[in-house]
């Protein structure tokens, strides 16, 4: 049996690297280890599978919206959709 492997293209040396001080910190991304309330972890997984999305992304969403102030776009929506509906009951 002649089987034929693929030679990888790997190349040695020095790379460049960019240094921390230019990195921007909303797009870097820190690995971190924690405990979250397992039903707690079952209602994020829920919910951003009904939204499509990855639910690391869907908590650091939330993060962002309680830490930093900054609204995701679910958000805004949801938020408007809630004075536009409250208008038309009233």
């Amino acid at each position: 049996m002649n089987i034929k492997t693929k030679k990888k293209n790997i190349q040695y040396g020095n790379c460049e690297i960019a240094l921390p001080s230019t990195w921007n910190s909303s797009e870097t991304k820190v690995r971190i280890t924690t405990f979250l309330d397992e039903d707690l972890l079952i209602k994020i997984k829920e919910e951003a599978k009904a939204q499509g999305k990855k639910y690391q992304s869907l908590l650091n969403e939330r993060l962002r919206e309680t830490f930093m102030g900054e609204k995701s776009l679910e958000t805004r929506l949801k938020k408007l959709e809630e004075e536009v509906f409250k208008k038309k009951t009233a």
